[in-house]
């Protein structure tokens, strides 16, 4: 299309590209009152430049149309919005009236990036690319200082239950590494690639970090490589850590080109991959170990120094 050349001629990035787009489609009012396209136009074209106005599946179609005529691959997404907040429940309700539509760009270097060209929502906002703040530990509860009651003596069956505790659990932890390899090894590319990403995930949330669900893959990727970095500086005291970011970075990797592009996973990347989550993961309970020594000791300090 020939608005779409013209919108985004000045624009430097594909990023800076789709920002045109989308601003361009937030100043057409929005409607539910709408005429029935006529059946010998096309939708697109007709809201463009006749209709002049519409709701959410307009503007995310037109928005797709205009991407891809502007060199940038695009779709369209269907959900839900938030819905409204229920302050008594503490929580959001979401009822069909929620139904929406919004556009997708995908970006080489971060995935499909969700964009709000209808202008009767607010608009998303994004940091600058790569521009990925540091994140910060996860906050560590306060030991509460009081009276503090007088120890009291271990019995030596205590003691004898906590050694079996702490021997069994590096048995069991092994033994549960152990089965989840052998499940990944059965599992073919396809199935087993999307399954560590999620496994991914689902570990940047469980270290306490910043991820939501419209985070791309690589943005999980650079917060958990900040993550990791962190106990590399100075005066930390695993800088080995950070050799975790780097199997973290090849499997997100491998998914992506998997997942939104026409790359077919060889079962020697399947396998490496396993490998690469099994170091991560391990480097992962690591650092949970050092939080909870460190947290400990803190708390230890306080209670001496009251």
């Amino acid at each position: 299309l020939a608005l779409a050349r013209d919108l985004t001629a000045t624009a430097p990035t594909p990023y800076d590209r789709a920002i045109a787009l989308e601003n361009y489609l937030r100043t057409i009012p929005y409607t539910l009152d709408l005429p029935t396209p006529p059946p010998d136009r096309d939708v697109t074209d007709y809201f463009l430049f006749d209709l002049r106005r519409g709701y959410c599946d307009y503007y995310a179609t037109a928005m797709a149309v205009l991407a891809r005529a502007a060199g940038l691959p695009a779709r369209i997404a269907v959900g839900y919005a938030t819905g409204d907040f229920d302050a008594t429940r503490n929580e959001y309700v979401v009822t069909e009236a929620s139904a929406h539509s919004w556009t997708q760009v995908y970006f080489p270097e971060y995935g499909w990036v969700d964009f709000e060209p209808t202008s009767a929502r607010a608009i998303i906002q994004y940091d600058s690319p790569g521009a990925f703040a540091e994140p910060e530990l996860p906050a560590q509860p306060e030991a509460e200082v009081g009276n503090v009651a007088p120890a009291r003596g271990v019995s030596p069956n205590a003691w004898y239950v906590l050694s079996i505790a702490l021997l069994a659990i590096p048995f069991a932890l092994g033994l549960l590494m152990i089965f989840d390899s052998l499940r990944l090894a059965r599992m073919t590319a396809a199935r087993a690639v999307p399954l560590l990403y999620q496994r991914v995930f689902y570990l940047a949330r469980s270290l306490g970090l910043p991820v939501t669900a419209s985070a791309t893959p690589n943005q999980v990727a650079a917060l958990l490589a900040d993550y990791f970095a962190s106990f590399a500086r100075p005066q930390r005291i695993a800088p080995w850590m950070h050799s975790a970011a780097q199997p973290i970075a090849n499997i997100v990797e491998l998914y992506v080109n998997s997942t939104y592009g026409a790359y077919a996973v060889s079962n020697a990347e399947r396998a490496a991959a396993i490998q690469q989550w099994q170091h991560a993961r391990t480097r992962a309970w690591l650092a949970r170990a050092i939080h909870f020594f460190q947290a400990g000791a803190r708390r230890v300090r306080r209670s001496v120094r009251a």
